[in-house]
C-alpha cells in the first residue's frame, strides 16, 4: 500500500479536502471490510498526509512508512470513527501527526543510545587497560558492545520491536498492541531483525 509521489514534499500543494459524503462512505465501507474503500481513501488524502509526515520527519521513506501505519490503523479502527467528534480529515491528520512525532522521538532515542554505546565502549577499553581486567571478561564486554552496535544498524521499526521484545520483555502480542500494528508485521520485523543481527554479529564474534 506504499504511496509514491513527489508533490507531498510541499504540504500546501495538497490542501485539505472539505468534509463530504465521500469520506464518510469510504469509512463505512472500510468498516465493512471493503478494501477498495481503503485504497479510495488513500488516493483522496495521501498527498496531504505525506506532506504532514515529511514536514516532521524530513525523510521520504519514513513519511511513506508512517502513512502505511496510519492506513493500517484506519483499517482496524474505521468502525469506531465518530463523525460527531470531527471530520475524517481531522481524524487522519491527528493520526499521521502523532505517528510522525512518535517516529521522530524514536530516532532521537536511537541517536542518544548510539552516543551512550560509544561512550560505554570507550570506557570499557580505558578501564580494561587501567585495571588489567582478565581477558575473558574484556571479551564478554566487547561482545556485548558488538551486539549493541549491531542493533543500531537495524531499521527503526526492527530496532524498536527487538528492543521491546528483548530489553523490555514484552511479548509479540503486547508489542503489537502498544504500537497498534498487526501481529504478523511485528513477527516479521523481529524475524528479519534477528536475521540481520546474526549476519552482522557472527563474523565479528568468530574472530574473537
Amino acid at each position: 500500500m506504499r504511496a509514491t509521489t513527489h508533490t507531498y514534499l510541499n504540504p500546501s500543494i495538497a490542501p485539505a479536502k472539505p468534509m463530504d459524503d465521500g469520506d464518510e462512505r469510504l469509512i463505512r465501507g472500510i468498516a465493512n471490510g471493503d478494501r477498495r474503500c481503503i485504497h479510495g481513501l488513500l488516493e483522496r488524502h495521501k498527498n496531504r498526509l505525506l506532506g504532514i509526515a515529511f514536514a516532521v520527519l524530513h525523510s521520504r521513506e519514513d513519511a511513506e512508512d508512517t502513512l502505511q501505519e496510519v492506513m493500517a490503523q484506519v483499517w482496524r479502527k474505521a468502525a469506531f470513527f465518530d463523525p460527531s467528534r470531527g471530520s475524517v480529515t481531522t481524524w487522519l491528520t491527528t493520526m499521521i501527526r502523532n505517528r510522525s512525532i512518535d517516529r521522530l522521538r524514536l530516532r532521537q532515542r536511537q541517536s542518544r543510545l548510539a552516543e551512550a554505546y560509544q561512550a560505554y565502549a570507550e570506557d570499557v577499553g580505558d578501564q580494561g587497560l587501567v585495571d588489567g581486567k582478565a581477558d575473558h571478561e574484556l571479551q564478554l564486554r566487547d561482545e556485548c558492545v558488538t551486539v549493541r552496535h549491531a542493533i543500531l544498524q537495524l531499521g527503526p521499526d526492527q530496532q524498536q520491536a527487538i528492543q521491546l521484545a528483548f530489553f523490555e520483555g514484552l511479548t509479540q502480542q503486547e508489542i503489537a498492541q502498544r504500537l497498534e500494528t498487526p501481529l504478523g508485521t511485528i513477527k516479521a520485523r523481529i524475524r528479519r531483525g534477528l536475521q540481520k543481527l546474526n549476519r552482522l554479529v557472527s563474523p565479528q564474534l568468530s574472530r574473537n
